[in-house]
């Protein structure tokens, strides 16, 4: 792996419409590393630049992989693929993106450069899209019998009730 295949110009890649395919390894992104078991090979990533509809340099990101975490019951092997897609619009600089107002979009705004990190990237998404409670399915507890309705559970306002009453 060169850093040619780690770093790109993100801006550069907007404004040309390029794309940029690779692949890395798991054990080469620390924080990814930490909570996962072992990996079966590389996580493969691909990188589409595009000017987005209010002109903003933007890019999608495409991640897929096999890791192998921990179960959160057991603590044996599970086999976890992975799959994961997002959108991006690119600033120049940390006021530009806090000048970025915060919606429900799917679009995250980041800080570009021209030496941007793709493998940060590709790492960020990929501990985004891991289960946050990773489970065998027989490990999965059984479902709980559902909650009492609202008829069956006394009302806030009856509850106050009965303590002012106990206090006179």
């Amino acid at each position: 792996m060169t850093d040619a295949d780690r770093h790109v110009d993100v801006f550069e890649l907007a404004r040309s419409g390029g794309r940029i395919a690779g692949s890395v390894s798991p054990r080469a992104l620390q924080r990814l590393a930490a909570v996962v078991t072992r990996t079966e090979g590389p996580l493969e990533y691909g990188l589409e630049g595009f000017v987005d509809g209010l002109g903003r340099p933007a890019a999608r990101l495409h991640v897929r992989g096999r890791l192998i975490m921990p179960c959160d019951r057991c603590n044996g092997p599970l086999d976890s693929p992975l799959e994961t897609r997002a959108s991006f619009f690119f600033v120049t600089d940390e006021a530009e993106l806090n000048a970025v107002p915060i919606d429900e979009s799917e679009v995250d705004a980041l800080v570009g450069s021209a030496r941007f990190d793709v493998w940060n990237l590709v790492e960020d998404e990929a501990i985004l899209a891991l289960p946050l409670s990773p489970r065998h399915d027989a490990c999965r507890p059984e479902v709980a019998e559902e909650p009492p309705t609202e008829a069956a559970r006394p009302s806030p306002f009856a509850v106050l009730e009965q303590l002012k009453a106990r206090k006179h």
